[in-house]
């Protein structure tokens, strides 16, 4: 059933995205982001609807959801700015900025991401790389192993012309990403949006869209 696909992951190895960062409520990940510079951490807007600062860490430097983490350093979250035109219904612009307590320090397994040029374009067939903690398997819920050292993998952008083919015309605008294969068993589960095209909601059998 594609409801139960294993999602097929490997370790990254340690520094391999010294920019990923693992965002915890009250003590609990829940979403991941990318840092962009000392003071702020780009992440999905889907994942702060109706939440504000209180209790809302992220940390930077992390490998492990457990275990020692001697690289990590740990901000405080004081500011959250999602996209003023963000929609919870089609989740077209799914991005805010998180404004750090305080700035963080640079090492090697602490570092700001390379942003895309203004105008630049993600061309159909060049491999893309996803990575976090999320689950191992399509709407696996709590009953699905969550991964515990970050993972990785690669995937294929689809042109979005043949994602809104696949998925349904009008599911991916030009704010959107589609990446995955036909076939599935390569995607990003519950730390970035799994979409399915035979349910309401979501999956992994089909190039999913993303603003990771």
């Amino acid at each position: 059933s594609i409801f139960n696909m294993v999602v097929v992951v490997v370790v990254a190895p340690e520094g391999n995205w010294p920019w990923q960062v693992s965002l915890n409520r009250f003590g609990v990940q829940f979403c991941g982001g990318s840092l962009i510079n000392e003071e702020w951490v780009l992440s999905a807007a889907h994942c702060f609807q109706g939440l504000t600062t209180a209790r809302l860490t992220a940390h930077l430097g992390r490998q492990s959801r457990s275990g020692p983490n001697p690289n990590e350093q740990s901000r405080s979250v004081s500011q959250i700015v999602s996209h003023p035109n963000y929609s919870s219904v089609s989740q077209d612009n799914d991005i805010a900025l998180l404004r750090l307590s305080s700035p963080a320090t640079f090492t090697s397994s602490i570092v700001p991401v390379c942003l895309a040029a203004p105008g630049s374009a993600a061309h159909t067939g060049v491999n893309a790389w996803v990575t976090g903690w999320g689950l191992t398997s399509e709407n696996g819920g709590s009953h699905a192993p969550r991964l515990t050292p970050a993972m990785e993998v690669e995937v294929p952008v689809v042109g979005n012309r043949q994602c809104n083919c696949i998925l349904g015309v009008g599911r991916i605008t030009d704010n959107m990403l589609c990446a995955g294969l036909t076939e599935g068993g390569r995607d990003a589960c519950q730390f970035l949006r799994c979409e399915n095209p035979h349910s309401a909601d979501s999956s992994a059998n089909a190039p999913r869209s993303t603003m990771q």
